[in-house]
């Protein structure tokens, strides 16, 4: 579903036009849609900022989760629909004891490119949870420990389970 905004800058209102899909665009003023791709960009953890110019000014489309998800349009770091301040979503300080932690799992649990593959994918997983503004600080943590905790057991279960057979094979 496509997504519009009317901002107005210096008496001129533009017409703005996210249009969603495989390759997301913005159409400006009906004139032909623009590639994301091709706008300069900003990424975080669970975001992407990209730079729009609008006559003198520049807005700042925040795709949050990723292209078919919420998309937010500032200006002078103010939602253009709502007027609140906007802040873009950062990772919390102590989701790095969490990736720490998935480190010290590959290390001495799964190492190799399944291990790797698990710290990477949970590290950023625990990034991006941290960056969720819906929840409180208790519930992100929460929630990264209790993925923490699945991801170690089986960790732990793929480590007994290639030493087996480890064994069986030697």
């Amino acid at each position: 579903m496509n997504q519009t905004w009317d901002v107005t800058i210096n008496g001129i209102t533009y017409h703005l036009v996210l249009i969603r899909g495989k390759k997301p665009a913005i159409s400006i003023n009906g004139e032909a849609p623009i590639l994301l791709s091709k706008l300069k960009k900003k990424t975080h953890v669970s975001e992407v900022e990209y730079y729009i110019a609008l006559g003198a000014q520049t807005v700042v489309l925040h795709m949050i989760g990723g292209n078919n998800a919420q998309a937010v349009l500032t200006m002078n770091n103010r939602d253009c629909v709502t007027g609140a301040e906007y802040e873009v979503s950062k990772a919390a300080p102590w989701a790095w004891a969490f990736v720490a932690l998935y480190i010290l799992n590959f290390f001495f649990i799964v190492g190799g490119a399944i291990g790797g593959a698990i710290a990477g994918g949970c590290g950023f997983l625990s990034m991006a949870i941290s960056a969720d503004k819906n929840k409180s600080t208790l519930a992100k943590v929460m929630t990264c420990l209790i993925v923490y905790v699945i991801v170690t057991v089986i960790s732990i279960g793929l480590a007994f389970l290639a030493a087996q057979i480890m064994r069986s094979v030697y």
